[in-house]
């Protein structure tokens, strides 16, 4: 049987560069997403100064972009780095890789529904924000500010995003590639051990399950998809897969 620190460096080597890929992709997207919505508002308040309109609410839909297309646009710039992890991943184990397999699907339908959330509130803040903006009586200038203040946090949970999803596509991978295989019986979750562990995480360290098992903290493998943000994000724990003997 490999060994916890054996898999984690394993893992940790071919997820460096899904991380970085992600990181780049997510910030760029951002970046962007505010010059559109800058030049959405810089049109708007031209056009509504050649009809001589006073600024009102009915901008704001002018000023923000499709939501789902933002969406869609999200998803397809990171939905390729995603597969390449899910795949370095699946093929480390020595399995065959196949973006249907039915654990990789349903990791990325629910990574796609974690990011359609995150997009929702993203356009929620914005719309709240611009309203206040607009009622207040704001500078374009001033309003460019509080647009700014809401997509830089996103840009600035960039990393974390990118080190949660890259050490999830791996974790998801190594799962799938093991599930299948007749000779894996188990599970044992192995915890990175420092100061920055997580309680719950140091708790079920060596902790270990029968094969469609769940752990103690209600996850069947670190950053289980289905697990809620205070189990996965940043998480750098692995199960390893244990095999008859």
């Amino acid at each position: 049987m490999i060994s916890g620190e054996a898999l984690i460096e394993k893992r940790d080597a071919k997820s460096k560069d899904i991380e970085q890929s992600l990181y780049l992709s997510i910030s760029t997207y951002y970046a962007k997403f505010l010059r559109e919505v800058n030049s959405n508002l810089s049109k708007a308040n031209k056009a509504y100064g050649i009809m001589k309109k006073d600024i009102n609410e009915d901008m704001i839909d002018l000023i923000l972009p499709s939501q789902a297309e933002k969406l869609d646009d999200f998803f397809k710039i990171i939905s390729p780095i995603l597969l390449r992890g899910y795949k370095d991943s699946f093929e480390s184990m020595g399995g065959t890789f196949s973006q249907k397999n039915t654990y990789i699907q349903k990791s990325l339908n629910i990574e796609k529904a974690l990011f359609n959330n995150m997009m929702a509130n993203t356009f929620l803040a914005l719309r709240m924000s611009l309203s206040n903006a607009i009622s207040a009586n704001l500078t374009q200038g001033e309003i460019k500010e509080v647009i700014g203040k809401i997509l830089d946090q996103n840009h600035t949970k960039a990393k974390l995003i990118a080190r949660t999803e890259s050490m999830r596509t791996a974790n998801v991978g190594i799962y799938a590639a093991t599930v299948v295989d007749n000779e894996v019986q188990g599970y044992e979750w192995v915890s990175v051990m420092d100061k920055v562990t997580r309680e719950h995480h140091a708790e079920v360290n060596g902790e270990r399950i029968e094969k469609g098992g769940y752990f103690s903290n209600g996850l069947q493998y670190p950053l289980d998809p289905n697990g809620p943000p205070e189990e996965v994000c940043n998480c750098r724990c692995i199960a390893i897969p244990l095999r008859k003997v």
